[in-house]
């Protein structure tokens, strides 16, 4: 729960590969993680659901890392790609899901704590996924991509889907995927009155009078 994650603090001493826990209230240190190959650790993130535990990753190995909160390695899988911006957030089961991009374009969605990719979903054919954000009410995900696109796919937790789009001299290109809705991308942003929820152009007749 969110009660769990308040009651502990990871402090990550990235070039030792060393993840400490400590208790938020007390700051007493609970437990110190290790990189199953002694490399530097660049990301921690805490598990709430459906076990209590700790995602690690280096870039060293592009290795990713479950582990329980009594130290138990869970699961460890080799990720092609490099993970990029990182965050965890709940499924429609309230299970905790990792959702993260990679340099190739793609965001990928993997169910916890045993690293199962779930979805993947290719938002840049060209640029690096350089961010992703939950909108507030969760319903959102905003992926941010080195080229300066934006893309924003309904929620990745969801049997829903995505679009895929690529930047290209004058503009923007956007193709949607089979089964897929086009929610909002980043050449929509040039004229916001012009744009419905959909994320499509709305061409305005102009009505002239006969003189």
């Amino acid at each position: 729960s969110d009660v769990y994650k308040r009651q502990y603090q990871r402090r990550v001493h990235g070039e030792s590969g060393i993840v400490n826990l400590y208790h938020s209230n007390t700051g007493h240190l609970l437990r110190s993680l290790y990189h199953p190959n002694n490399l530097p650790i660049h990301e921690a993130l805490i598990i709430s659901s459906p076990i209590a535990g700790v995602v690690i990753y280096s870039r060293e190995d592009k290795q990713i890392c479950t582990y329980s909160i009594n130290g138990f390695l869970i699961e460890s899988i080799q990720e092609e790609n490099y993970m990029i911006s990182p965050i965890i957030t709940k499924n429609s089961c309230f299970m905790d899901t990792l959702i993260y991009g990679t340099e190739k374009g793609d965001v990928i969605v993997r169910d916890l704590p045993f690293l199962v990719e779930k979805k993947r979903y290719t938002v840049s054919l060209q640029s690096p996924v350089l961010s992703v954000l939950y909108s507030q009410d969760k319903k959102f995900l905003l992926c941010a991509c080195e080229d300066g696109e934006i893309a924003v796919l309904s929620d990745p937790n969801q049997e829903t889907t995505t679009t895929k789009s690529s930047s290209i001299s004058g503009g923007s290109q956007s193709t949607i995927l089979t089964n897929s809705c086009l929610l909002y991308t980043s050449d929509a942003a040039d004229d916001l009155l012009c744009v419905d929820l959909g994320g499509r152009r709305i061409i305005k007749k102009k009505n002239y009078n006969n003189k």
